[in-house]
């Protein structure tokens, strides 16, 4: 099974609305971990609970790629999807060439 196939099955089990809540709350604990990280940063630390702050942030990003991806298979205009990435990504090119030092 693909993870396309994967993702449109969990879909069709749980429904489209439980689906867009769980992306909600995955986005959330992604920022959450974030959070965390510069928390720890911000005082002394050990380098276990460095790693461990990285694991979470990792963890979460999977989860929330994972429920991006549903939502694009929810939401299922390519031609869209396709031009917003182009915008964002020719905005981060600008904001490159136009950084001030």
């Amino acid at each position: 099974m693909t993870e396309e196939e994967l993702y449109k099955k969990v879909i069709e089990k749980f429904g489209v609305d439980p689906q867009l809540g769980i992306a909600i709350e995955e986005s959330a604990e992604r920022i959450q971990a974030i959070n965390k990280y510069f928390r720890i940063m911000a005082r002394p630390h050990t380098e276990a609970e460095e790693e461990a702050a990285m694991e979470k942030i990792i963890e979460e990003t999977v989860d929330s790629d994972i429920t991006s991806e549903q939502t694009k298979i929810i939401f299922p205009y390519p031609a869209s999807w396709a031009r917003w990435r182009k915008i964002k990504l020719d905005r981060l090119k600008e904001e490159l060439t136009n950084e001030r030092t």
